[in-house]
């Protein structure tokens, strides 16, 4: 329903990983996909990298349900800034559960199904635009296949850290 950054770009893996582990379902609200506005998000973060290659990875579970930026134009956007959208449609069509809430006494949280539009045309779209490639992957293995495809395609270049570190010497 809104796209925001989870933590800035940094090399600080632990601090990634460590903050990846607290995310629960549920503390993203699913009621919305905001293609769009995320990939927008993630242009702004690139446009001013020197890096060789710019992509984005879009992996995404349904069909734009949000957002006030269409994802037609951040692809547009995309390719104005040399940026490929290699989109990863997740899942599979129909019928998926979701979060619906933590039980009042146990705590745990439950699970009500809903039908999940998707869109793989729109996804096929994007992708055309920026000369990335569309990918469907329908469970773990293949979602880590496609991403490890994607990567493995392109040169890798360093980028600097955006971690402020201010050091100050305490010793006499």
């Amino acid at each position: 329903k809104e796209a925001y950054l989870q933590f800035p770009l940094t090399l600080d893996y632990n601090t990634i990983l460590n903050m990846l582990s607290r995310l629960e379902l549920g503390d993203i609200d699913g009621t919305g996909t905001a293609i769009g506005n995320a990939l927008g998000r993630s242009i702004a973060g690139l446009k001013d990298s020197e890096a060789k290659t710019r992509i984005v990875i879009l992996i995404t579970a349904g069909d734009r349900r949000g957002g006030n930026i269409s994802p037609k134009q951040a692809a547009a956007l995309a390719k104005d800034f040399g940026t490929r959208i290699f989109p990863i449609l997740v899942g599979k069509e129909g019928v998926a559960l979701k979060p619906a809430g933590r039980g009042l006494i146990s705590g745990r949280m439950r699970f009500e199904e809903q039908e999940i539009p998707v869109n793989p045309e729109l996804l096929k779209e994007i992708a055309t635009i920026t000369d990335g490639t569309y990918y469907r992957a329908t469970d773990k293995k293949g979602l880590e296949e496609k991403l490890h495809g994607i990567l493995d395609r392109f040169d890798k270049t360093r980028v600097q850290d955006t971690t402020n570190v201010e050091y100050e010497d305490l010793y006499h």
